[in-house]
């Protein structure tokens, strides 16, 4: 669990692994945005291929890069969850970002649990909630991915109830409960 105080803020420190803030030209991609974190990583297509991108989280979203191009963008306010793979999977670099509205992303990063924490925290900051984690043993989570085929002929790969991961959560429903009335 994490207090308030050290959800994303004016204190948090970028981790920009590949200088894209740095980069006038890249930083105009996102216009200006508060980069939180940019690194190179592997998306997992609807054939299951890996194909590198870049991915550049910001206060306002997830953008999805490919050759000094944005692809998308996902915005916090549409994320429903995350899952991940877990032990015992030998593959601990996989997770999916769930968008109920559109098909989801699937990557692969050996620096995955820095990037849910902050999907986590920006998530708790725009909507005062937990974002719902779900992990699998599975090899990898195309069971648990809906693509773009998918959402076309309206089926959702979406993970069920029991494998929700509530210790994963940064509030606990009492913490929420008082922030909620603090804030009022």
């Amino acid at each position: 669990m994490v207090e308030q105080s050290s959800l994303i803020n004016a204190s948090f420190k970028p981790q920009d692994y590949i200088g894209f803030s740095t980069s006038p030209e890249l930083n105009s991609l996102v216009q200006g945005e508060r980069i939180l974190f940019a690194d190179k990583i592997k998306k997992t297509n609807l054939y299951n291929w890996e194909q590198e991108r870049v991915i550049v989280i910001t206060i306002n979203g997830i953008y999805n890069i490919h050759k000094k191009s944005i692809k998308r963008k996902l915005d916090f306010a549409k994320i429903s969850a995350v899952t991940k793979t877990i032990s015992p999977s030998s593959n601990t670099r996989e997770f999916t970002i769930h968008l109920p509205e559109e098909y989801d992303y699937r990557y692969l990063s050996d620096r995955r649990d820095a990037i849910i924490d902050i999907i986590k925290r920006r998530f708790y900051d725009i909507k005062k909630k937990n974002l719902p984690m779900f992990g699998t043993s599975s090899p990898n989570l195309k069971d648990f991915t809906t693509t773009e085929k998918d959402k076309r002929k309206q089926n959702s790969r979406f993970p069920p109830p029991d494998m929700r991961i509530t210790s994963e959560d940064l509030v606990t429903s009492g913490e929420v409960d008082a922030l909620k009335k603090d804030s009022t």
